[in-house]
């Protein structure tokens, strides 16, 4: 991935994979499962391959629509649904990590993550198409760091399983 350009695909393809009606029977299932899989992948690529930057202008999204994205996420993945997750917080002794980080075992909701890992993504579009591409890119960077990135690695998790776990 050379530039930011492919950012803009790859959120693209994850919103449009939401669309898309669900695969019938369970070879179809893990085909989408698989593609989900290779299109969260693909934005954790792109958050290693955008270099962080300028805040760029500033400007007031709309308010998402986060039941409507969760519904939207249950009908398109019926199959998944709740999963254990693990919170891990790495406290700090000066610059130093704590070798023993603190863990809470947690229950994900699957649908919960792709609503908002699609909340987000529709967030960085309207950023790029109302103020400009530095600011974009650096929400972009921004939440995958607090955000966005929790969501999706959670649930890059659970998929994992999904697929492999047998």
């Amino acid at each position: 991935m050379r530039d930011a350009h492919d950012l803009r695909a790859v959120i693209a393809d994850y919103l449009a994979l939401l669309q898309e009606e669900p695969g019938k029977g369970a070879d179809a299932q893990e085909q989408d499962i698989l593609r989900l899989v290779q299109v969260l992948d693909r934005v954790i690529q792109c958050y290693h391959a955008t270099a962080g930057g300028p805040l760029g202008a500033e400007g007031k999204p709309p308010d998402p629509d986060l039941p409507a994205l969760y519904a939207q996420a249950k009908r398109r993945f019926p199959m998944l649904g709740y999963y254990p997750a693990v919170d891990v917080t790495v406290p700090f002794e000066g610059t130093r990590p704590n070798p023993f980080p603190k863990a809470e075992i947690l229950v994900g909701d699957a649908f919960d993550d792709l609503a908002d890992i699609a909340m987000d993504l529709q967030e960085v579009v309207w950023r790029w198409e109302n103020t400009d591409r530095h600011g974009a890119i650096w929400f972009f960077r921004w939440t995958y760091q607090f955000h966005l990135g929790q969501h999706l690695l959670s649930l890059r998790r659970y998929l994992h399983a999904v697929l492999y776990a047998n």
